[in-house]
């Protein structure tokens, strides 16, 4: 595919204004003058009117050499705009009550036209003028605006904070998403107001609302950080924002919807900086973690790790990478998308749209002499069959699936095609788990057991205790009662007669009752012992694990 370049240089060889040997150069000197093509024609010796006659029918811009003082109106239209356009080389110039014109040098750039106009609701129109003269032109407008308002001392501020209030807003969302310890942030258009609601513990919980007036403003300024299309609002899009915070690295992953009232914006926020992961914190039982420690500690086969969406899959076996990761033993993460970095481990991001899936990495990183292999997910079953295959040749294979139960995890690579006795050779341990929260620490205070939470105990073969722990709310927590989330778990051991079962093709009701036999406690046994010894509550319990088993 040729380059914006390249084809601006075809079309003007065309139009019989540069020859044919002279487009390498001149494509060369657009990219190097940052696409000023005044500049890179002027470099080839082309008559001044002969490049402004040209360009004009190329581009939807006029030429001027004669920039008169912008119009007396507020000026602060264009401290927001340029910067919303930050880095976009295109400054605001005169604003009228039908249009506004900019000044602009890189002529490509008018490819934004529609979406200032949408921006904007105003006809756009653009003016060329050098890199030079615009820069210039730009820096000095505000302060003769200054003089004009005599508001000096105002503008002089605003002059050396040029923020505007959406952007402030914006950046304000995201640092208290992030002293929230938020991992998403939600913003959702209504008939009357925008809503902001932050996902803290895995809960989501109001913190902002906004006129319904700043909608647009909002979400092109979210859009344009995330480098998509602010135009665009037909077609659900995504994108990506980089930023800094106090020298950490944060990624956030940019998702949006048309909806009825405008584009709503879901923005998952990741640390990308190296983290280790300790397990012993995760809300394992001591003999919880005892047993997924066996399995992820093997020379060879496959350990699986498995939940819903938000479960901490992935973060359970960041943690037991890191425990077997040492300078003698190979490893590959092949995920979607890389999450978290993790220090000397290799790790390979999916594209599947270029065909870099799952089973494709896999396949790849079987020939690069790997000793521990982690599966982002294992979705088909290409993917299952490759995985044991590798187990079988002597790698150790880690992979999380979405499956609720760590029983029903094997049923489902059996519905996949994968083969009953290859399974069953090649499992050594399923674990699944969902997150529930913490009792704040801060405010946790006892309570009497009700009859119902002492019946959910019997009913789950538990004995009740006398009484339970809730957390009464305070600053901290932000008055929710809840700080931080724990782990709660049930482990499939595969060996003896777990083993013979699966190879025999046993269905999940079998294995459940099988496991159960072996001394597997379900997930809903070990939410309740968290409620139980404290550190969760039995509300926890029921939002978590499902009301359904009171009756």
């Amino acid at each position: 595919m040729k380059s914006k370049e390249q084809e601006l240089a075809s079309l003007l060889v065309r139009m019989e204004v540069i020859q044919a040997n002279q487009t390498d150069r001149f494509a060369a000197r657009l990219e190097t003058l940052n696409g000023d093509s005044v500049k890179a024609l002027k470099e080839l010796d082309i008559d001044d009117q002969l490049i402004e006659e040209t360009l004009a029918v190329a581009f939807p811009v006029s030429f001027s050499s004669d920039l008169n003082a912008p119009n007396p109106a507020d000026l602060k239209w264009a401290i927001d705009i340029e910067q919303q356009l930050a880095g976009r080389s295109i400054f605001p110039y005169n604003l009228t009550d039908d249009s506004c014109t900019f000044l602009i040098y890189n002529l490509f750039l008018t490819e934004y036209q529609y979406q200032l106009e949408e921006l904007l609701q105003k006809e756009v129109q653009f003016i060329y003028c050098s890199s030079e003269v615009a820069s210039d032109f730009y820096k000095e407008q505000p302060k003769s605006q200054a003089h004009s308002s005599g508001d000096e001392e105002q503008t002089q501020k605003d002059d050396e904070d040029p923020e505007s209030p959406i952007i402030k807003a914006v950046n304000l969302l995201f640092l208290d998403a992030l002293n929230e310890e938020a991992s998403d942030i939600h913003i959702e258009p209504f008939e009357h107001q925008v809503q902001v609601r932050f996902r803290v513990d895995g809960v989501l919980r109001l913190v902002k609302s906004f006129p319904a007036e700043l909608h647009a403003a909002i979400l092109s300024r979210v859009k344009l950080m995330a480098d998509m299309n602010i135009s665009e609002k037909r077609i659900p899009q995504d994108g990506r924002i980089k930023f800094q915070v106090l020298g950490a690295d944060y990624d956030m992953r940019v998702s949006t919807l048309p909806t009825v009232h405008g584009e709503t914006a879901v923005l998952r926020l990741l640390k990308k900086d190296s983290i280790s992961i300790d397990l012993g914190k995760s809300g394992f039982t001591e003999d919880n973690l005892k047993k997924f420690r066996n399995g992820f500690g093997c020379a060879h086969g496959i350990c699986l790790v498995t939940g819903p969406t938000g479960s901490g899959k992935t973060t359970t076996l960041y943690g037991a990478v890191n425990e077997i990761n040492d300078i003698e033993r190979k490893i590959f993460t092949i995920e979607d998308p890389v999450e978290y970095q993790l220090e000397g481990i290799v790790q390979i991001p999916v594209f599947a749209k270029v065909g870099m899936t799952f089973a494709a990495g896999l396949r790849a990183a079987l020939r690069q002499d790997p000793d521990i292999i982690m599966i982002g997910e294992i979705r088909d079953a290409e993917t299952a069959a490759i995985a044991v295959k590798a187990a079988l040749t002597g790698h150790l294979v880690l992979a999380t699936l979405h499956t609720n139960s760590a029983p029903g995890t094997i049923s489902r690579l059996l519905d996949m095609g994968t083969d009953p006795f290859m399974l069953a050779t090649t499992v050594e341990v399923v674990l699944a788990q969902r997150l529930q929260r913490r009792i704040c620490s801060n405010c946790k205070e006892a309570a009497p057991i009700t009859e119902e939470a002492a019946y959910m105990f019997t009913k789950a073969g538990l004995e009740p205790p006398k009484e339970v722990f809730v957390g009464a709310g305070c600053d901290l927590c932000s008055k929710s009662g809840y700080k931080g989330r724990l782990g709660i778990h049930e482990i499939l051991v595969v060996g003896g007669a777990v083993r013979d079962a699966i190879a025999d093709g046993a269905s999940e009701v079998e294995l459940v009752k099988l496991a159960g036999e072996n001394g597997m406690i379900n997930i809903r046994q070990d939410s309740l012992l968290k409620a139980s010894e404290g550190s969760s509550t039995i509300e926890e319990t029921i939002r978590v694990t499902g009301a359904d088993q009171l009756e």
